[in-house]
Order: C-alpha cells, then structure tokens, then sequence
C-alpha cells in the first residue's frame, strides 16, 4: 500500500531520506513541495480484550499541510509476530474540526475477537496532500515525535488458521456440449476458538487459459457451525468448456481472527481429497 502510494502524479518528484522517515515531494504547478505534517497522534485504548469480542480502538489525529490541504492517509498496526494487521485510510470524511491545511480527525480500528495476543505496534503511517506530496512515518519516527506506538491485547488469541478437514465434489465428469454443468462442492473446516470466516478455491482448465473460482462463506453453513461445519457451494461450468482434466490450483482458508492457509493441488492429494474434474 505504501509503494502504490509513492506513484508520481506530476512530473517531477524528489524524495529525501531520513532515518525512520520517508518525506516525497511532488512539484506541481501551484508550487505545493511540503508534505503535510503529523502535529498530534494518540489512541484509546491501549489496553483491551478480543476474547469478549471485537474490540474497537478509536485514533485521533491533528495533521497539517500548508497550501493544497490533506488527500488521504493511513493507519496501520502490525501485530507481535507480524502476520497479521489491522489498518484504516484517513479521509476527508474523518474530519472533526478544522480543515484540510490544518485539521483534527478521528477514525476508529476494529481489532477481531481473538486477534493474535500481546503487543500490536503502529508498523506505518502515511499523510499524502492534494499536490500529492506524501510523508510516510514508520515506529520509530512516531517515537522519535514522541507518540505512543504500541497497544496491548491482553486475551486470549487465536494464531492457527482453519483445518479443512473433507472436500468433495458432487460430479468429478460433466459435459458441457449443450448446457452448463453444475458441480457442488462440499467441505468440512474447522477452526477454534475464532470460527472459520471465509475460503476461495480456483480450478484451472488444461490450457490453464480458463479458471472457474468459488468464494465459501459463513452463510454457506448446511450443518454445525463455525468452529466445526460444513460448508456447500456450487460452481458452474458453462457450455461448451474446454475439454480435458481441470484442476484446483489453490485452495485458500481465513478465520475470523485473520489467519490463513492456502493448499495447492498437491498438498490437497497428499491429504487425500479430490481435486480435479473431467470435462468433456
């Protein structure tokens, strides 16, 4: 997010380097080089608990531009083994007083129930004016500032992904010659204590030129619940598919406290589950 946010939009751009701290300057026609500048930054609160449920950590900030006024910015908190995040954009929408060159704004982070437990450190934020001049502040320039950067999930956390424990396929041979073919898949996740959120799978044709996806999602529960399910969905194969063996080429899981895996087709044999259907 931070590289795409260092794209030129004018024609000259210069970028000076200071340790912990990133300051690029877009020169534009109105004469705009200053980045804007973070003047106060806190958050509250600091202490919290996700094993009672999603907690909510509400941000302040008071950021300043000379002449073109804030665009955007953003937020985000690493947590302690750094899989996972938590982030929000800043936007003209956030702001309570004041005005772009000289504002105050307040947004709020939702940290999901069971997030990962110990110490979540601000890992970067960035300001970006309407000349699209950007500042990028990281931890230790945040410190430097002397601003609080760490906040601490004292509950209990939930740090392994979901187990995808059966997958099948109501058909492993369609025929599309003169209509679309409908295939259920059928699969068993579990995932404890967050519960299971969401999966994506994606088969491959042989020319691997077409792909056919499936998302899996909480509503798609046809027994038991989120912590221990199963899950259907059905996917399409439209008329006239390329013919041959298609194959899924990855298989991916997500809980609600943000952990993942994703399994390819060799993985999914090797655990015994079907993978591929014959189209002809």
């Amino acid at each position: 997010m931070i590289k795409s946010s260092l794209r030129v939009f004018s024609k000259l751009l210069f970028v000076t380097m200071i340790p912990g701290l990133i300051v690029a300057q877009a020169q534009t026609a109105l004469g705009d080089t200053s980045p804007p500048s973070l003047q106060e930054f806190s958050f509250h609160p600091n202490r919290f608990d996700t094993s009672l449920g999603v907690a909510q950590v509400n941000i302040s900030l008071r950021i300043e531009d000379d002449l073109s006024g804030l665009a955007l910015g953003a937020v985000g908190f690493a947590s302690p083994s750094g899989q996972h995040s938590v982030a929000s954009a800043i936007s003209r929408r956030d702001l309570v007083k004041g005005n772009s060159t000289n504002g105050e704004y307040f947004i709020t982070l939702e940290f999901p129930r069971y997030s990962e437990q110990g110490t979540w450190t601000v890992q970067y934020l960035f300001v970006r004016d309407n000349a699209s001049n950007l500042r990028h502040y990281d931890t230790q320039a945040l410190a430097n500032l002397g601003f609080s950067t760490s906040l601490n999930q004292t509950g209990e956390g939930d740090v392994t992904p979901p187990e995808l424990r059966d997958l099948n396929f109501s058909h492993t041979d369609v025929n599309t010659g003169r209509q679309s073919m409908r295939v259920t898949v059928t699969a068993d996740i579990a995932d404890a204590p967050a519960g299971f959120w969401q999966a994506a799978m994606m088969f491959r044709s042989p020319s691997g030129n077409r792909s056919i996806t499936g998302t899996i999602r909480q509503n798609n529960l046809v027994e038991g619940d989120i912590i221990k399910g199963r899950y259907s969905i059905v996917l399409e194969f439209p008329p006239n598919s390329e013919q041959g063996i298609w194959e899924i080429v990855v298989f991916s899981l997500r809980d609600t406290a943000l952990n993942s895996i994703s399994y390819v087709a060799d993985e999914l044999e090797a655990l015994g589950f079907q993978t591929t259907i014959r189209v002809q």
